[in-house]
């Protein structure tokens, strides 16, 4: 079954010009590792659902919490205008793939600065179930720690308060509009009210938010009354996944693909 899956994935990339064998992914001018089972699939998510082609009319910085292995950065460095993308990774397997993906994309790179911690409502020190073949759904919270067939180690994770870092980012960019992605397993429902409570959600211009594990009617109405206009995408509703894309009123919504406005 898993065998036919990753087929189709592969077969999904060829469709649009790709190549892909077991070492090497390449697409849209981006190479890329092959670097665990699953991770064709993550391609086919950047290309096909989570779809970072953002229309931005202005400069802007992407915040990626949650880079995962590098290929939601790549993509949007491609973007001309975007002119920073700042990535955070807390599990260090999945940091050092990512290091890798970048140096395998040296002009690309050079628009990408990457952080080996991560983001969440406070500042802690963590120990998560680390699974290789699992790496695309790593969470700090372990909401999917329950389908993995095997566990490869026991990480410690470093976690950052995410307002203060958001806040810092802010400051060194005044003049530009901070975009943000968040693909966290599930973290993203503590990042959010954290960065209401300190006033800093509603100077965001853009988010793209994957949610999991839960329904998103809570960060739906947390943004809308942080000034956003929402569109919701459900990729899996059985186990409550999808997209959320949103942007503040007082930009244009071209930025974004057409979804259910909330």
């Amino acid at each position: 079954m898993l065998a036919d899956e990753i087929a189709a994935w592969e077969k999904k990339i060829r469709e649009i010009g790709g190549t892909v064998n077991s070492e090497r992914i390449s697409v849209d001018g981006i190479v890329l590792n092959n670097c665990y089972l699953q991770f064709p699939l993550v391609v086919v998510e950047n290309i096909y659902h989570q779809n970072y082609g953002l229309s931005l009319d202005r400069e802007s910085i992407v915040v990626d919490i949650g880079a995962n292995a590098g290929v939601s950065a790549l993509f949007l460095a491609q973007n001309s205008a975007v002119t920073k993308v700042i990535g955070f990774e807390p599990l260090v397997p999945i940091f050092r793939m990512l290091q890798d993906n970048l140096s395998l994309n040296r002009e690309l790179a050079k628009k990408i600065e990457v952080f080996n911690f991560g983001l969440g409502e406070r500042s802690e020190k963590l120990t998560v179930r680390y699974s290789r073949d699992h790496a695309m759904s790593a969470s700090m919270r372990g909401i999917y720690d329950r389908y993995y067939q095997s566990v490869d180690s026991n990480e410690q994770i470093e976690i950052f308060d995410a307002a203060a870092v958001i806040d810092d980012i802010f400051s060194k960019h005044p003049d530009q509009q901070i975009v943000l992605k968040m693909d966290c397993e599930g973290a993203e429902f503590e990042i959010l009210p954290r960065l209401a409570e300190k006033g800093l959600l509603g100077r965001v211009g853009v988010l793209i938010v994957e949610f999991h594990d839960k329904q998103p009617s809570d960060l739906i109405d947390l943004l809308h009354r942080s000034g956003f206009t929402s569109f919701v995408e459900w990729n899996r509703r059985d186990i409550n996944i999808g997209m959320i894309r949103s942007v503040r009123r007082t930009s244009s919504v071209d930025a974004l693909d057409s979804g259910i406005a909330s």
